[in-house]
């Protein structure tokens, strides 16, 4: 019995600031994600830039990462 392809897009390091123009590596990585029809995408590891990211790059990375056509999975790094 075969066992089923699972696609994954692994990513890491997009650095996003207290800038909303910082997530458009993140809208680049999620169309990818979505032309390429990836069963999951992770990101693995400094998805920010510091722990100290301010609400308005927060929420652009949120509402961008619901874009994605499946779901996500984000690790923490020594930046996050």
């Amino acid at each position: 019995m075969a066992l089923p392809v699972v696609r994954m897009l692994h990513t890491s390091d997009i650095h996003i600031w207290d800038s909303e123009r910082s997530v458009r590596v993140l809208e680049s990585v999620v169309r990818v994600a979505n032309e390429d029809g990836v069963d999951i995408t992770l990101i693995a590891g400094d998805l920010f830039d510091s722990a100290r990211v301010g609400e308005v790059a927060v929420k652009a990375t949120l509402e961008e990462l619901g874009h994605l056509s499946g779901p996500a999975g984000v690790i923490p790094g020594n930046h996050d």
